[in-house]
């Protein structure tokens, strides 16, 4: 109210003095105007005196001005208004000589005429000063006054002469002086009427003013009550630093009263002692370059100082405005105390998860490792005992055996996957897959299970095309277990049918099946999150069967990495049908490179090899040292890393096998020391044969020196395999283009290929295989030399693909070849692959076009 009440007399005050000065003009004029007509009255009947004392005048309006510029120039006067008046009489007296018919007389004079021409000389030069602004006029007032003082002068000498004259003319004069008057008579009423219309008009101004001093001072209400109520503290301050205001929430947050921070120094009073320095050298630098640094930047985390000397942080936005105390800091402060303590405990909380992650990991490794050592040696007395002579019936428990301990491996590998799924680092292995003997053996395995429940477990396959598909056959395996597994746990006394068939669609090719049981069936509320973690359904079907709820979830992960997909169709008492499609790669029958035992046999030639064993698992020991000598191997076995190290630095070797996790030594430092060694084994190639299966573990393997891993538990057609492509030089009759090199063509499948397409488009399909396999050969010799091989495997890897299906197998046998020696990376090996294939290749490239184009063409 009170600043409502200072901006009313403000008003006021404004409004008094021009209301007191047009008052008084109004008064004077009022008088004038009745002075005059009493002159007139007596200038009618004395026209002589007139003239007389209006020549006489003329020296007097002349000093007049003189004086009246003279005080202006001395401030003893801002009265502009005066002098003009004082200008304009000695003005309109000097053009009333020159122009009024009662001096035309003494116009005619010429002595009078010269003294009345400098007179209007100087007149006229001075209405350009008198005119101008009071301020450019109060610059001028010397200009006016030395007009002045010369003015007075020749009036003076005018106004004599002019007396002089009077008397000869001071009758005939007299009436035109009265008619001037008149005149003036007239124009003093006007001036009377202007001021009344200019007090009129600043009446209404005032008005005007009055209003808007009313919305001003609302605008400032409403500003003030946001300041007082906003919900962040507000504190105003000048470039001193000096806090002008101060509202109640900054009370709140500071613990100062308004009363008792306002007008304190802002550093003294909020700001930590430690930051003190640098807030008053930023204000200082503000006053003298006028640049802020923090105004503007948005929000600002910092520290600050509470009343009871607590520290704490606070979040600051400052702006920069001007008013009439001159630049102001307006600064907009909040508390942000509990956030940075929410953000201390989610850090915490964050820290705790990745210890927790880790710890999980671990736990991980070391279950990994501790499971496949003791599986191993299964799967490798399996391997044994089929290589010895049995019978039919013998055979078939063996295979049992051998599935049933994958799908306990897979149990296994079923946990890792969860990790390498959260990680994102599941990669594909893709495999020639024969799809009817692939689901034959998953019924055989699941048909104990089966039958426990009184179950019937049947398959049937559809259209199979050639019957080979390339898939990652383990991720497959996978997924029919988890389907398969599922059905047998919520049915009995019921039956489970398993179709498979490959079938092709819109240029692409699937590989489709489905398991379907007449169990007790999943409600339809439920389908949507039947593949969620940890999902299991009611606890009624919980006391039936046990799970973790894993196996759906891993199977719908597994699957969109392999573009496929998944569906469920259920009805609660009659069962379910799952259903998966999997785009697959159909490989011909010649093409597919499915391991047997003939190829065992091929494969298993190693003699002349010397193999370093180093095992601390005396069964591993055993079944790995049983699987090498049967393949013709030599085996030298070391307990330890460090016995490992004494035979490699004592004797020659072609290949060492090497377990990582080991007493004494472990394999990775026993790596580092054979290779650092001056030994005749450091460039040979070292084999991780391990056990430690997550994908994280392996960096650190392959730093260590160590070339292809072989895990655990391991084959013994993926042993002697392995041996077989890194060392193909050590025993001849391994390589695919020794002594029983297979056809350069598969005329089958050139001629099936003449059968299906016309001549353009085989022609356009050779020319693509022929840019694929040159574009692989060139990259094959530029990579070495900045990658690993596994690069180069990757690319070899598809041109086997593509090679097979146009008949080129003798390209296709050495392409095999150049692809395991770019997984061992060992360049000893690479070249000469690489050269055999483009020799192969340069054998088949002429034959296999000749043969596509129904030429003749020498048979290879």
């Amino acid at each position: 109210m009170r600043r409502r009440n200072s901006i009313t007399d403000t008003s006021i005050r404004k409004l008094f003095f021009p209301g007191v000065f047009i008052a008084i003009s109004l008064i004077l004029l009022i008088a004038i105007f009745f002075v005059i007509t009493v002159r007139l009255t007596e200038l009618r009947k004395t026209p002589t005196d007139n003239v007389t004392w209006s020549l006489s005048q003329v020296e007097v309006d002349a000093l007049k001005l003189e004086q009246a510029a003279q005080l202006a120039i001395s401030g003893q006067t801002k009265d502009f208004d005066t002098l003009r008046r004082r200008f304009d009489n000695l003005y309109s007296r000097s053009n009333s000589l020159q122009q009024s018919p009662l001096f035309a007389a003494m116009r005619a004079d010429a002595a009078f005429h010269s003294e009345l021409q400098n007179l209007l000389t100087g007149m006229n030069a001075g209405t350009r000063i008198i005119d101008l602004p009071n301020e450019e006029l109060q610059a001028q007032l010397s200009a006016v006054r030395d007009l002045a003082s010369n003015v007075v002068d020749g009036a003076r000498q005018l106004s004599l002469r002019g007396i002089e004259l009077t008397a000869f003319v001071s009758d005939r004069e007299r009436g035109s002086l009265a008619s001037l008057l008149t005149v003036v008579e007239i124009i003093t009423g006007s001036v009377i009427f202007v001021f009344l219309g200019i007090f009129i008009y600043m009446l209404r101004q005032a008005q005007e003013a009055g209003e808007v001093t009313e919305e001003a001072f609302q605008a400032n209400s409403r500003l003030k009550s946001t300041f007082d109520v906003s919900l962040d503290a507000i504190i105003v301050a000048d470039t001193e630093g000096n806090i002008l205001e101060f509202n109640s929430a900054a009370e709140d947050v500071f613990q100062f009263t308004a009363e008792e921070a306002v007008g304190q120094e802002m550093s003294e009073l909020i700001v930590p002692e430690q930051y003190r320095k640098a807030h008053r050298a930023g204000m200082k630098r503000f006053r003298e370059t006028n640049k802020p640094v923090l105004v503007g930047q948005g929000r600002i985390e910092i520290t600050a100082l509470r009343k009871n000397g607590e520290e704490f942080p606070i979040e600051i936005s400052i702006g920069q405005a001007q008013d009439d105390r001159g630049t102001i800091f307006i600064s907009y402060v909040r508390d942000i105390t509990e956030r940075v303590e929410a953000q201390k405990a989610l850090t915490q909380a964050r820290d705790e998860a990745l210890q927790a992650e880790e710890a999980k990991s671990n736990f991980l490794a070391v279950m990994s490792h501790e499971m496949r050592t003791p599986l191993n040696g299964v799967f490798g007395a399996i391997d044994l005992l089929k290589a010895t002579k049995i019978n039919k019936e013998q055979a078939r428990y063996l295979d049992i055996a051998q599935q049933s301990g994958d799908i306990l491996l897979g149990h296994v590998d079923s946990v890792l996957d969860v990790t390498r799924l959260d990680a994102g680092v599941m990669d594909l292995v893709y495999d020639p897959i024969d799809v009817e003997q692939f689901f034959k053996d998953i019924i055989s395995a699941n048909a104990p299970d089966a039958a426990k429940k009184s179950n019937k477990l049947t398959l049937t396959l559809g259209q199979l095309e050639t019957g080979f598909i390339e898939a990652d056959k383990q991720r497959v395996r996978q997924v029919v277990y988890n389907l398969l597994g599922n059905a047998l746990k919520f049915t009995e006394n019921g039956t489970i049918k398993v179709y498979a068939a490959i079938v092709r669609e819109d240029d692409a090719t699937y590989l489709t099946f489905s398991v379907q049981d007449t169990g007790i069936g999943i409600p339809a509320s439920e389908h949507g999150r039947i593949f969620e973690r940890f999902y299991t359904q009611e606890k009624s079907y919980d006391r039936q069967a046990s799970g973790a709820g894993l196996g759906l979830a891993i199977c719908k992960q597994v699957l969109d990495i392999m573009e496929g997909s998944i569906t469920i169709d259920s009805t609660v008492g009659l069962g379910t049908v799952f259903r998966v499609r999997l785009p697959v790669k159909v490989l011909s029958a010649t093409t597919a490179h499915v391991p047997d035992e003939g190829q065992i046999d091929r494969l298993s030639r190693l003699d002349g090899m010397r193999v370093l064993l180093a095992e601390d698992n005396e069964i591993n020991r055993l079944i790995v040292r049983q699987m090498l000598e049967t393949s013709g191997a030599h085996v030298t076995e070391a307990h330890d890393g460090a016995q490992a190290v004494s035979a490699a630095l004592r004797d020659k070797f072609s290949v060492v096998l090497m377990d990582i996790s080991m007493p004494v030594l472990n394999g990775l430092d026993a790596t580092k020391q054979i290779r650092a060694g001056h030994g005749p084994n450091t460039d040979i190639p070292i084999l991780a044969l391990t056990a430690h299966a997550l994908d994280e573990e392996q960096e650190p393997i392959a730093a260590a020196g160590l070339q292809a891993g072989l895990r655990k538990p391991i084959s013994r057609v993926e042993l002697v395999e392995t041996l077989a492509a890194l060392h193909k030089d050590t025993t001849r009759d391994l390589s695919p283009l020794d002594a029983d090199l297979p056809p350069i063509l598969n005329d089958e499948i050139v001629q099936d290929l003449r059968d299906v397409f016309d001549a353009e488009r085989l022609e356009s399909m050779f020319n693509k295989l022929d840019r694929e396999i040159d574009d692989m050969f060139a990259f094959a010799r530029i990579v070495p030399q900045r990658t690993s091989g596994a690069e180069i495997a990757k690319v070899v890897h598809n041109c086997i693909g593509s090679s097979g299906l146009m008949g080129a197998l003798r390209l296709q046998a050495a392409l095999r070849s150049l692809e395991g020696a770019a997984k061992a990376d060992v360049d000893s090996d690479l070249q000469p692959n690489l050269e055999a294939a483009e020799e192969a290749w340069a054998d088949t490239k002429a034959i296999l076009h000749a043969a596509l184009m129904q030429k003749s063409y020498p048979k290879g």
